[in-house]
């Protein structure tokens, strides 16, 4: 899943969340201490995603074309290098790849 994916289901949900948006998810829902793991991982980046977005800019009942444009807009400041042979076009780097790229950035500077 793509980071804009992921920004779209934060805020709109989709089928497996039967519409609720996965910003509502509490991590006491979940059973497995992996996916808990995983659940804290993906909410620290999309609160940075979150910190981007112009306040004006957010709607509460967007749609996903709307909450993919919300995106657009600050997408610039998620784009890094992943330093690997396998050459992807930055919209193809799964959330995980640029959570991992954005703080290992972070702790070397």
């Amino acid at each position: 899943m793509t980071l804009c994916q992921a920004w779209q289901h934060r805020s709109r949900g989709d089928t497996t969340s039967f519409g609720r948006p996965w910003r509502l998810i509490q991590s006491s829902e979940i059973g497995e201490k992996k996916a808990r793991e995983r659940l804290k991982r993906y909410r620290k980046l999309m609160l940075g995603v979150q910190e981007k977005v112009p306040r004006d800019a957010w709607k509460e009942d967007g749609t996903f074309e709307e909450y993919k444009a919300t995106f657009e807009a600050v997408k610039g400041q998620f784009l890094f290098n992943s330093n690997t042979t396998l050459k992807r076009r930055h919209g193809e780097l799964s959330w995980e790849t640029i959570l991992s790229l954005k703080y290992k950035k972070q702790r070397s500077s």
